[in-house]
Order: C-alpha cells, then structure tokens, then sequence
C-alpha cells in the first residue's frame, strides 16, 4: 500500500476542499493518507480530516515566523523519519517550504511534491511569504 502524507498551513477555502476530496479519493484506490497541519478552529477542520487515515498537527501557528518555520520543519522530518511515506504533497507557498525542507532533511528517501493553490494571486499573502 502506498502512504502519502499530506501538508498544508492552510486548511480554510479551496486548498481545504481540495486536499480533502484528493485524499478520499485516493482512499478508494487502496492509498493510505495522512495529514499534517495546524487546524484552522473552524468547522471545516473536521470535514478535512474526516478523509484522512491519520491527522497529524503542526505545534505552531505557520504564521510567518522564523522560529515557528523551523519548528514545524522539525515536526515534518520526525513525522517522515518515524513512518514509512513514498510521497510528501505540500500544499500552500509556507506548507510547500516547511514540508519540502522538512522532507529533505529527514534520514528516509521520500519523494516530494508540491500543489500552489493560487498564492501568488491572493491579496492578502504577505509579500515576504510569496517571494518564499
């Protein structure tokens, strides 16, 4: 069975909707998938995690903080190095960033992919946050 974890900063809109149907989806096929982010308090969370084998959470809001950044980034190389993924998907520029580094720096070969959910069109992405 293939294992996919899946990691987002963001779970609100459209990136929330479509991460959750592209996990069910992929349930059906035979995949198990988890999911790594910080819950956003709102209702959404749970149909979210409804599709997901396992949740796990980030410790830290993934606002734009260097300390927060690095933390999370830890929290996904443990995740990575405790289970056996064959595919990080990041979804978001800052879900992208801490999943992709964090995937890197973990001791298993995984192989890793990103989803941009529009960051660059959404005005109220701050303008360090699309540069990254």
């Amino acid at each position: 069975m293939k294992k996919i974890l899946f990691i987002t900063s963001k779970s609100l809109g459209g990136s929330g909707k479509y991460i959750s149907s592209l996990a069910a989806a992929l349930r059906t096929k035979g995949y198990h998938c988890e999911l790594l982010y910080y819950p956003s308090g709102v209702a959404q969370d749970d149909e979210i995690e409804a599709a997901f084998a396992k949740v796990h959470h980030f410790p830290l809001s993934p606002g734009f903080s260097p300390a927060n950044i690095i933390k999370n980034t830890m929290k996904v190389r443990a995740i990575v190095d405790q289970n056996d993924f064959d595919w990080v998907h990041t979804h978001t520029s800052l879900g992208g960033l801490i999943g992709k580094v964090g995937a890197r720096l973990a001791h298993k070969k995984v192989a890793v992919g990103a989803t941009l959910h529009a960051f660059a069109a959404d005005e109220f992405t701050p303008v360090p946050q699309k540069w990254i």
